[in-house]
C-alpha cells in the first residue's frame, strides 16, 4: 500500500485501487469487496480513530505498551520502564534510567 502510494502515486481513496491492491495480497476477492462495499469492520476503525484521538497522538512513533503510551522520539529508559511495567514488573515511575539499565542487563545476563 505504501508503494502503490508514495512510489507509484495511485489513489488510495478510489475503491478500485484499494480492491486491486487488496487482491495482490492473502485477502479473499469476497472479504474485500465486504470492506469496500458494505463497510466491513468500520466500526472498528472508528474505535482505533478515536482511541487514538482521546490517547491526542503527539508524536511519531506512537507506541502503546501495555496501559502506557509512549509518544515521539524518547530515551532508552522510558522504552524500557514501559517494557518492564507490561511484563509485570512495577518498576517505580521515578526509577532512573541507569537503574532500570542495569535491571534490565541483569536480566539477559549482560
Amino acid at each position: 500500500m505504501f508503494a502503490s502510494y508514495f512510489t507509484e502515486g495511485q489513489d488510495l481513496s478510489n475503491a478500485g485501487v484499494l480492491r486491486r491492491i487488496a487482491l495482490t495480497t492473502n485477502i479473499d476477492a469476497a472479504t474485500v469487496d465486504a470492506v469496500l462495499s458494505d463497510g466491513l469492520g468500520a466500526a472498528e476503525v472508528r474505535a482505533a480513530q478515536q482511541h487514538a484521538s482521546m490517547t491526542v497522538a503527539g508524536g511519531i512513533p506512537q507506541l502503546e505498551i501495555g496501559k502506557m503510551t509512549v509518544s515521539g522520539a524518547q530515551p532508552r529508559y522510558v522504552i524500557e520502564r514501559a517494557l518492564l511495567q507490561a511484563a509485570g514488573d512495577r518498576a517505580p515511575q521515578r526509577l532512573s534510567r541507569h537503574a532500570i539499565s542495569r535491571r534490565v542487563a541483569g536480566r539477559h545476563g549482560s
